[in-house]
């Protein structure tokens, strides 16, 4: 388990530098490319965003089914299986890019007479055009992603992000001081993101010499496996858009345009908590792949409470400094004004906190091909938010849309999700909230409003000041958690896995 556990680590640190990088960088370019760009191009950029943001949907799912089935592939020592799987997926990403390659150009003919408010159609076109047969090209690219994540080397796949993330700033900021417009913005997106599959695909050819590109080992009978996966996984994606994505909606019917300002700013935090989350222990579907091929249930139980554990302290911690500093920031960041923002991250921040603490259990079900449950909970909860969104919506203006919103998270998260993934791994219900779940919880809980007790008077808004108290709390926490939280071979555990990632 230490090398998996080494490689884990060492993928959810760069995951992590990539993601704070993502987030500096998209701070520091917006205003930036505003200003160069003049409003109208950048309205034009945004414009094609949108449609190209939709092509993800055009995955259908596969990129999590590689990694299923090449990671249990990868635990039965299957070479065979691990060809077949990749270029069966490789002829269907071919086929789906021709596919966006068809739609891209006709989204660039019949656009521009529907929106008749778009000034420069030459432009557009153009964007779209090169934008969307990028994505087409690039789509096959998805399979050495997902080799990549089987092999649990999230730490390459990192790597070339960041290196793409840095080359495309430092582009778009010469060439935009030098005059040059959205096309050029465009053909740097373009350059960087071909630029990063080729990368991809180079990785996988050196590192896993046993993986054949051959037309021999597509097998019809697979799509249908690879599929059965993927439709969940997809299904699930859609139903995320309406878990998240719809409150903008009911709060431009029912209140205004101006009321998503305020509730966006909380939600905003609320975001990057999760694809924090995310970087940090996103990356098991792999493990619990592999072990599952490897006939290891013992392993997959432990390693499920052991990392549900740690997320729980890092949940704690993380959502915690929000809590505690997080009406000071936001003052400081955008104002007296957008107080209610605080509130509206306090309501939605509580079912998140239970949301990415299920974060392993999560990938233990994709892991298993037993997300079919995801699916069906998510769109139980989508609907359900919607609902409860716009009934409450009436009495209680935005606070009502976040109630919509937190309230089936709580429900899905507290009391469906932990009983469901126990009962597949044969983990007792009782066992994992009494001895597992509530003690890690309360000690975590304990310790945060210590931490608040005792600086509650220090918090200034002032950016230095929270930076400080962030990493206060942050290192007080973690050690503490660490002293108390962790069994002695658990310690023993994380020291050895330490020691390995400083030798690296």
């Amino acid at each position: 388990m230490i090398n998996k556990g080494l490689q884990l680590v060492k993928g959810s640190v760069f995951k992590l530098i990539e993601f704070f990088l993502g987030a500096i960088l998209g701070l520091f370019l917006m205003p930036f490319i505003i200003e160069t760009l003049g409003e109208a191009s950048y309205g034009l950029w945004i414009l094609v965003g949108s449609f190209i943001g939709y092509y993800s949907l055009m995955e259908l799912g596969l990129t999590s089914a590689i990694q299923r089935f090449v990671s249990r592939a990868i635990g039965q020592r299957d070479e065979l299986t691990i060809n077949k799987v990749v270029n069966t997926t490789l002829s269907i990403f071919l086929f789906l890019g021709f596919c966006v390659f068809i739609l891209t150009f006709l989204l660039a003919i019949f656009v521009p007479r529907v929106i008749k408010n778009i000034d420069d159609i030459r432009s557009f076109r153009f964007v779209i055009l090169i934008l969307g047969w990028t994505f087409a090209i690039s789509l096959p690219g998805k399979v050495f992603s997902g080799i990549l994540a089987a092999n649990i080397r999230f730490d390459l796949t990192a790597i070339i992000e960041i290196i793409r993330l840095s080359i495309r700033t430092i582009l778009i900021i010469i060439f935009l001081k030098k005059g040059e417009g959205i096309i050029a913005l465009t053909i740097i997106s373009a350059v960087t993101e071909l630029g990063c599959s080729l990368a991809k695909f180079i990785c996988v050819k050196k590192l896993y010499g046993y993986i054949i590109l051959s037309h021999k080992f597509i097998e019809i009978k697979r799509i249908k496996e690879l599929f059965s996966y993927s439709i969940n996984t997809f299904l699930s994606t859609i139903a995320d858009q309406l878990r998240f994505n719809v409150d903008n909606l009911v709060l431009v019917n029912f209140i205004g345009l101006s009321s998503i300002t305020m509730f966006s700013i909380g939600a905003r935090l609320i975001q990057y908590f999760k694809e924090f989350m995310l970087s940090l222990l996103g990356s098991t579907i792999p493990i619990f792949s592999q072990y599952e091929g490897q006939g290891d249930y013992d392993s997959i139980r432990e390693k499920f409470i052991f990392l549900t554990k740690i997320s729980i302290y890092f949940s704690i911690t993380i959502g915690g400094l929000l809590i505690v500093l997080g009406k000071a920031f936001i003052l400081k960041w955008v104002g007296m004004g957008y107080v209610q923002s605080y509130t509206i991250l306090l309501i939605l921040l509580i079912p998140t906190l239970f949301d990415t603490i299920l974060i392993p259990g999560g990938g233990l079900l994709y892991g298993l091909s037993k997300h079919r449950y995801y699916m069906f909970s998510n769109i139980g909860e989508g609907v359900l938010n919607l609902f409860l969104s716009i009934l409450l919506v009436k009495n209680f203006g935005i606070y009502g849309v976040a109630l919509g919103t937190a309230i089936p998270m709580m429900i899905t998260k507290i009391f469906i999700q932990p009983i469901y993934t126990c009962r597949i791994i044969q983990l007792s219900i009782k066992d994992f909230y009494c001895r597992h779940f509530l003690p890690v919880l309360g000690l975590s809980s304990a310790v945060l409003l210590i931490f608040w007790m005792i600086i509650k008077n220090l918090i200034l808004r002032d950016y230095l000041n929270l930076l400080l108290l962030s990493i206060a709390g942050l290192c007080l926490m973690l050690a503490t958690f660490f002293l108390f939280g962790f069994s002695k071979d658990e310690k023993g555990y994380l020291i050895e896995l330490a020691s390995k990632v400083y030798k690296k």
